[in-house]
């Protein structure tokens, strides 16, 4: 049975992947329809970008440590 689970799970990751590099072109598409004045595409980009942050991978600081 173990193998089976990890199957299904490596299958999962595999979609999770594909989805999420799919979203990052769309999230680039959107970006550039909405620099251009596209209709709709501002209010999509707005959407979305609360789902793309600017940060790189610093995560959130410890608990009582602020960042710098």
């Amino acid at each position: 049975m173990g193998a089976l689970q990890e199957r299904v799970k490596n299958a999962k990751i595999l979609h999770d992947y594909d989805n999420y590099q799919t979203t990052l072109e769309d999230y680039a598409y959107t970006s550039y329809k909405a620099g251009s004045q596209a209709p709709g595409y501002e209010t999509k980009m707005t959407e979305l970008k609360q789902f793309f942050s600017r940060r790189s991978g610093k995560g959130t600081p410890p608990e009582g440590e602020t960042e710098a």
